[in-house]
């Protein structure tokens, strides 16, 4: 009903007429600029998108098992010895 001008239907064998994720969204025109490396920008931008997707996850398994992540402290953080005393008092 509502495909529009971007929906993948030839990404499942392969054959769209756009690389993914692009979408065409540049209303700035900073992919224009002179002496810009598109390509560097956007393998920049996966590598910075893959590190946050790990930092995030690590927060979340920090939280369920504590103390499994190493070298993370402070707010995110409880030891598990206080995690037991405090779940025992």
């Amino acid at each position: 009903f509502a495909e529009g001008r971007f929906y993948p239907e030839d990404s499942w064998i392969g054959q769209m007429k756009r690389e993914p994720g692009d979408l065409g969204f540049d209303p700035l025109k900073w992919s224009k600029r002179p002496g810009l490396d598109l390509k560097k920008s956007q393998l920049s931008e996966i590598k910075n998108g893959r590190l946050a997707m790990i930092g995030v996850a690590s927060i979340f398994a920090n939280h369920a098992i504590p103390g499994s992540v190493p070298f993370l402290t402070g707010f995110y953080a409880t030891k598990p010895e206080k995690a037991q005393v405090g779940a025992s008092s």
